[in-house]
């Protein structure tokens, strides 16, 4: 009957606002049913921005011992966005999760904080060696947003450049060109980038360089 109630309320978005409202006394995310963990998460992804008062709930959510239930808490932040600053070190800790969705999730939700997820640059820098194409792409696209410009990081999305997915190495001319003048450094390998064998890669690269300042 729980799960029931969460479904119901997962797919009315005004009733879903009017039970996060008081989201002190919805205990659904702390259910003993995963599925309903799950799909309470799920309700506050829908919500977004709205959902703020539920960023410490999810954080807990973050160490529950069921993957979908963390993997849902994450896209929640993501969904909710700046609002969700101050679960970025929650967030940080979910870079190291067991699994590779999680840990996509929590990058993702990363750069949706953007700038005031800062503090994530470390594990993020580390995250680009990630064995998952997936999270080494949310991590890329993470730090670009954050708009981090230490030789760390426009390094670090450099060496992404050179990833053997095509799709990190897309993400990763982009996240230079967010960065813009501070990201001076990376123009050697942007202009290796435009002899890529990947049409998007060279777009990318491309307008990577203009943005950064130089088409020399």
């Amino acid at each position: 009957e729980v799960q029931q109630a969460v479904w119901s309320i997962n797919s009315n978005l005004p009733l879903a606002r009017a039970v996060i409202g008081g989201l002190d006394e919805w205990k659904t995310l702390r259910d003993g049913t995963p599925g309903v963990r799950s799909e309470a998460a799920g309700a506050l992804a829908r919500i977004g921005p709205g959902a703020k008062a539920a960023v410490s709930a999810l954080v807990e959510a973050l160490k529950d011992s069921n993957t979908l239930v963390r993997s849902m808490a994450a896209e929640a932040l993501e969904e909710i966005g700046a609002e969700a600053g101050g679960a970025a070190s929650a967030l940080v800790k979910a870079l190291s999760d067991a699994d590779p969705g999680v840990r996509s999730d929590a990058a993702e939700a990363l750069a949706r904080i953007g700038p005031e997820a800062a503090r994530a640059v470390p594990a993020l820098l580390a995250a680009l060696a990630d064995r998952s194409w997936s999270v080494r792409r949310a991590s890329v696209e993470a730090l670009g947003e954050i708009g981090n410009t230490t030789p760390e990081v426009v390094m670090g999305l450099a060496v992404a450049l050179t990833d053997r997915n095509t799709l990190v190495r897309c993400a990763a001319a982009e996240a230079l060109g967010k960065i813009g003048p501070g990201a001076k450094a990376a123009l050697p390998v942007l202009r290796q980038a435009k002899s890529d064998p990947d049409g998007y890669v060279v777009r990318a690269a491309e307008a990577a360089i203009e943005g950064i300042g130089s088409s020399k």
